[in-house]
C-alpha cells in the first residue's frame, strides 16, 4: 500500500525503515551548507527524472561581480554578503545568457540540489 499526495508516495517499505530525521533548525544561524547536499540521505526522497527537452542556457560575455553594492542607503561588500549568507551557488543571467557563475562551500555544477 502506498500513501502520498500527487505523484509522490511513501511505500510501506519506506514506512517500516523510516527513522526520525535529525532536527534541522534552518534559521538558527548555524551553517547549513553541509546539510543541504545530504538531504536525500536524511529524508525519504523521490527521484524526478530530467525532462527529455531540457534547456541549457547559452553563455554570454563574462562579467564580474561589483566589489560593493548599495542597500538601504549603505555600501556593502559583495564578498562579505556571500560569505555571511553561506551562498553556495550564484548564477547571473542577463538577456537569457549566463554571464556569471560561482560555486562555494559544498556547491558545484554537478551537485544534486534538493528543492
Amino acid at each position: 500500500m502506498a500513501t502520498g499526495v500527487g505523484e509522490f508516495s511513501i511505500t510501506e517499505e519506506h514506512m517500516n525503515t523510516y527513522t526520525e530525521p535529525p532536527v534541522l533548525d534552518l534559521y538558527s544561524g548555524v551553517p547549513q551548507h553541509e546539510v543541504f547536499p545530504r538531504l536525500g540521505e536524511i529524508f525519504p526522497t523521490s527521484t524526478l527524472h530530467p525532462s527529455t527537452q531540457s534547456h541549457e542556457f547559452a553563455r554570454g560575455a563574462p562579467v564580474t561581480l561589483p566589489e560593493c553594492y548599495a542597500f538601504e542607503g549603505e555600501h556593502r561588500h559583495s564578498e562579505v554578503f556571500l560569505k555571511d549568507t553561506d551562498t553556495a551557488a550564484l548564477m547571473v543571467l542577463k538577456d537569457g545568457l549566463v554571464r556569471f557563475e560561482r560555486y562555494a562551500l559544498t556547491g558545484g555544477p554537478d551537485v544534486c540540489w534538493i528543492s
